[in-house]
């Protein structure tokens, strides 16, 4: 990041685009001065097989419910 930051403001690199920011969603606020880095939305699960993936899931979860078993996760909710 810090690397980055300095080659952009150095004009080292033209530009860059970057998909993902350490410690989303709070990401280092010095990126958004920065003329030439775009920052676009998370593309990488835009893809067919990620949303099918997405889909797969959430009707598990809901065929789960509907039937009274419990939802199995890998996240614990609060």
């Amino acid at each position: 990041m810090e690397a980055l930051i300095r080659a952009l403001r150095e004009g080292a690199i033209a530009g860059a685009g970057i998909d993902v920011c350490r410690n989303e969603p709070q990401a280092d606020l010095r990126f958004f001065t920065l003329q030439d880095l775009t920052i676009p939305p998370h593309l990488g699960a835009a893809t067919e097989d990620a949303r099918r993936g997405m889909f797969e899931v959430m009707a598990e979860k809901l065929r789960c419910h509907f039937a009274g078993r419990p939802l199995r996760s890998r996240y614990r909710m609060p």
